[in-house]
């Protein structure tokens, strides 16, 4: 761990020390003075989109160094105190909602008659009123959606009296520890206002549904839960995410309840919550499950509200002018919100070389030997920084690839939002499946194929000019283009390949999967027990007790019978094939199982 711990630091280091001489360089030797006002303009806005790059870097690299770990504290059984589980839902499946119900319900906690679950439904649904009863939790109606999702838990919040609340989205299923590894936070230190984790999913995102499985990359929320969101904790800057927290009640109330009239209340909600000094806590443990975008177009509508309600937050609670924040929990906040203009950077980027390949206007002065001597450097310790730091998670390869896939649809939401055209709706993000739909498809990789077109085009531009003056000065040009050719080429694939492949597998299925531990005597009673009242299973095995056959019944998800492969392995682990179910039973045996 200290070798660990020693290489990051040094590799800060080093990424510290080549930003200064390529500031150096960059500020007083690339300005392409004397060719006239257009270049110098191009020079004054590829610099500052470079700047605030390196200034997002910069707050994480800092933040990275002063994190402070968090661990559970210790707490008496008897102070664990009465929580409201608030279940949010407006026009999601029943059957997506019965299970995160069920998961709700089967929580661990030391009194479970301390735990309060409401379903809070704000498309006025009498098939929800009904699963309420079914299922022995309370229903809350409001009769009008005012406020969206802020307005739904406000409501909820004063028919409630609970002193901790625990908030899901319709699709988030928490598992059964996830009372008992946040409500310990807020027990144990009374200024603790909100406990975050993250929201995981149990079925692949579109990133990694397109891509060959041997290339796919981590969930692309990955990286914001486990590795940027635990650097906060010191900074006290950590953002409420509106889904899979724990909240106190007394804060929440203290500050008016949950924030309205933006577009990402959470956002804005943590931010005024912080504001009034209690502590936001993030952890990096995964407490509960749920469904990512299921197709692009959902994709999309979801970013572009994130990008939008950030930008609205930041007016909205006037977080610079704040006297009560600190200069790193204002750098943090501008950090997150500054980043949803990575749409108007890359579209930057992607222009600058081909503003000189197609227009003859040069950005920046420079030589190749000076881009080896003080670019090169730097980026190659960035690219170290943020593969390592984040624990092998992401790659600036991926940040770009994210970025660039978004970007045509970001940029016109994000000067829009800039010059005040304000976005009112709040737009659900969809859990269904999408059909498939040609003229979307087109809509959608338009962007991707004219941009590709003119990349390909400038390459052919940038081999002329070579040819013609007989040189090599446009190498790294021609590189550069090559690589923005990439990034759109992959860019189609996902478009493309969440279309094709919107109905892929439902989570990562391994070989065999792996569960509780318990004597083979027992196997059966605890599997027939855990599972609820709705599922019947038998297992029967060879006269070594090493492999058998367990035999699956559904019936509160859907009528059916499966039988599956299970094996016992040394370690006394049960393990079960869950490739080997239909594609219909592989979600509902991650349910039942990964709890």
């Amino acid at each position: 761990m200290k070798q660990h711990k020693k290489r990051e630091r040094l590799l800060i280091l080093a990424t510290a020390m080549f930003l200064v001489p390529y500031l150096t360089w960059r500020l007083g030797w690339t300005i392409p003075s004397g060719k006239g006002p257009v270049p110098v303009v191009c020079w004054i806005v590829l610099t500052a989109v470079e700047f605030v790059g390196l200034f997002e870097l910069a707050v994480f690299l800092y933040e990275f160094v002063k994190q402070r770990d968090v661990t559970l504290p210790a707490v008496d059984e008897a102070a664990f105190p009465d929580v409201d589980v608030f279940v949010f839902t407006i026009n999601e499946p029943e059957e997506l909602l019965a299970k995160t119900v069920y998961a709700c319900k089967r929580m661990h906690y030391p009194d479970r008659h301390k735990i309060h679950v409401y379903l809070c439904d704000d498309g006025g649904r009498d098939s929800m009123r009904d699963l309420a009863e079914r299922m022995g939790v309370n229903y809350l109606c409001r009769g009008v959606n005012t406020d969206a999702k802020a307005g739904n838990f406000n409501y909820a919040l004063i028919k409630s009296r609970s002193p901790l609340i625990a908030i899901f989205d319709a699709d988030m299923m928490p598992k059964e520890n996830f009372l008992l590894h946040t409500v310990p936070y807020c027990v144990a230190d009374e200024r603790v206002g909100f406990v975050q984790t993250p929201q995981h999913f149990y079925r692949k995102d579109i990133f990694q549904r397109s891509l060959p499985r041997k290339n796919v990359p981590h969930n692309e929320q990955d990286y914001f839960y486990q590795v940027i969101q635990r650097t906060k904790n010191a900074s006290n800057s950590v953002i409420l995410a509106g889904s899979n927290t724990l909240l106190r009640r007394a804060a929440v109330e203290d500050i008016g309840g949950f924030v309205t009239g933006t577009l990402t209340e959470d956002f804005s909600t943590g931010i005024e919550l912080e504001k009034k000094g209690y502590v936001g806590i993030s952890i990096d443990e995964v407490l509960a499950d749920g469904l990512p975008p299921m197709d692009f177009e959902s994709l999309i509508k979801q970013r572009r509200r994130w990008a939008k309600g950030c930008i609205q937050s930041g007016r909205k609670t006037k977080y610079l002018r704040c006297r009560t924040l600190s200069l790193r929990q204002k750098m943090n906040y501008f950090s997150s919100i500054i980043y949803w203009y990575s749409s108007l950077k890359r579209i930057i980027y992607m222009l600058a070389p081909m503003l000189f390949c197609l227009a003859g206007i040069g950005v920046m002065r420079c030589e190749p030997w000076e881009i080896a001597l003080f670019w090169f450097p730097l980026y190659g310790c960035i690219s170290l920084c943020v593969y390592h730091l984040s624990g092998k998670i992401r790659s600036l390869y991926w940040t770009n690839i994210y970025e660039t896939v978004l970007m045509p649809f970001l940029l016109p939401a994000v000067i829009q939002e800039l010059f005040g055209f304000h976005q009112k709706t709040f737009d659900v993000t969809s859990k269904k499946q999408a059909s498939k739909d040609r003229k979307k498809l087109i809509r959608h990789l338009s962007p991707f194929v004219v941009l590709l077109a003119l990349n390909v085009l400038s390459l052919a531009m940038v081999l002329l000019r070579s040819y013609l003056e007989a040189g090599y000065h446009y190498v790294l040009l021609f590189a550069y283009l090559l690589v923005n050719c990439l990034y759109l080429y992959t860019a189609c694939r996902i478009v493309v390949g969440s279309s094709a492949n919107s109905e892929g597998a439902l989570f990562d299925i391994q070989e065999s999967m792996q569960y509780r531990d318990c004597a083979e005597e027992d196997f059966v009673n605890i599997r027939s027990t855990a599972l609820g009242e709705d599922t019947i299973q038998t297992a029967t095995y060879d006269d070594n007790w090493t492999v058998g056959t367990l035999r699956i019944s559904r019936q509160g998800y859907g009528n059916g019978c499966i039988e599956l492969p299970v094996r016992y392995e040394k370690n006394g682990t049960w393990s079960i094939d869950a490739a080997a179910a239909p594609d219909d039973y592989q979600e509902y045996i991650y349910f039942l199982f990964n709890r």
